[in-house]
């Protein structure tokens, strides 16, 4: 006899006659039906897992507290950081400076402007002497040869020789002077249009208190600063989180669940040891799966299935149907479960109670009995675990117990 995972039913072949995939063999029911009493010794222990996985999840929980605080912080920074556009710093600083320099950049073209015209006045009014001082230099000698030439024509006939030095003198200091009267008169005619237009300019040149009234009355830059501030304060909060409320947390909580690992696995769970070996804890779904179904009468038979099943490629979807399969059975008998877990729960805390009194015997300074009564097995509390863990792989389930057991060396 064979199983077909992919038709999900018993064939008597080799090969499925349906879909023709390669059926897993079953091991020959001998006995009848499988013992209900070991069935449920493994669903009582797979309540014991799915309570230490609770356990588990509440380090996880804090785990991803820490992390997703991280991760948020370093969404912001890099956004920051590398980022482009909104939420940039430097995008805020630039739409700002755009506003700034659109209040200033007028104001200081007008002033540029002004610097330039007064430096032009000055350069204007140095030329300007300078022709003006050489026009007067000259201007004596214009007045001489017009003396000599007036004196050379009185006294014609006893100044020959005055005559030509007398015109020569008068058209070369005429000629000076005019040339130094043009070049004084064309320095100066600028200098009054320009003190005009510096006049102008300095009804439109704004004081510094005026220019910042007006960039802090300017819509944008108000909105942008107030981006900038605000992107910026979470930058920095970002920068300088204190991570240790967190770390603390999940550290506080790592020692509680290794706490109660030391106290439960030795209290409830290595009571299961004897009934299946903890590297097969894994495999719980599925060895229950193949003794509720009649595929074996014991459990060496089923972990011979199990064996069977991890060495061909039925195994993923031989797990899959195990635990939707176990699920169910959970939900469905919960009251028999509940019952069965009671059982063992009575039975192990009857154990814990001898010791605890054993204890007490040997000395009543350690607290013995105290420290055993509280640790006594609740069932509704395992019960309540095997209910919300029902969707949980025992594989998951397995996992959950050694990431506990990591936390003693992390």
């Amino acid at each position: 006899m064979g199983f077909c995972h992919n038709c999900n039913k018993e064939v008597s072949s080799k090969f499925c006659p349906n879909c023709g995939a390669e059926a897993v063999t079953l091991v020959k029911n001998t006995k009848g039906a499988s013992d209900p009493t070991l069935i449920d010794e493994l669903y009582a222990l797979r309540s014991g897992l799915s309570r230490l996985s609770q356990e588990n999840d509440k380090v996880k929980e804090a785990e991803d507290h820490l992390v997703s605080q991280r991760k948020a912080n370093g969404l912001i920074i890099d956004k920051v950081e590398y980022g482009r556009g909104q939420g940039n710093l430097k995008y805020f600083q630039a739409q700002c400076q755009y506003v700034i320099d659109s209040c200033e950049g007028p104001n200081r073209e007008y002033i540029s402007k002004k610097g330039a015209l007064e430096k032009a006045i000055i350069n204007l009014e140095s030329e300007s002497k300078k022709w003006l001082k050489k026009f007067f230099i000259v201007l004596p000698f214009f007045f001489v040869s017009i003396a000599l030439f007036v004196a050379s024509a009185i006294a014609f006939e006893y100044s020959e020789g005055l005559i030509p030095m007398g015109v020569i003198t008068l058209l070369t200091s005429s000629l000076l002077g005019l040339t130094f009267w043009c070049n004084f008169a064309k320095n100066h005619k600028f200098i009054k249009p320009y003190r005009r237009q510096i006049e102008d300019l300095n009804k439109k040149i704004k004081s510094d208190e005026q220019i910042q009234a007006e960039i802090n009355n300017d819509p944008h830059y108000i909105e942008y600063n107030e981006k900038y501030i605000k992107a910026k304060e979470e930058y920095e909060k970002a920068k300088t989180f204190d991570y240790s409320p967190y770390e603390n947390a999940l550290r506080k909580q790592k020692n509680a669940s290794v706490a109660f690992y030391k106290e439960f696995y030795p209290a409830f769970l290595a009571h299961f040891e004897k009934v299946l070996d903890p590297r097969d804890w894994c495999n719980l779904d599925l060895v229950i799966f193949i003794l509720e179904t009649g595929r074996a009468d014991n459990l060496r038979d089923a972990l011979i299935q199990v064996d069977g099943y991890r060495h061909t490629e039925a195994i993923v979807k031989a797990v899959s149907s195990a635990s939707q399969a176990i699920c169910r059975t959970i939900i469905n008998e919960a009251d028999r479960l509940q019952r069965a877990i009671s059982t063992h729960v009575d039975t192990i805390n009857s154990n814990l109670v001898a010791i605890s009194k054993g204890q007490k015997a040997l000395s009543d300074s350690l607290g013995g009995i105290n420290a055993n009564i509280n640790k006594q097995i609740n069932a509704t509390e395992l019960q309540n675990a095997l209910l919300e863990k029902a969707n949980t792989s025992s594989d998951r389930l397995s996992k959950d117990l050694e990431e506990i057991r990591n936390y003693f060396i992390k």
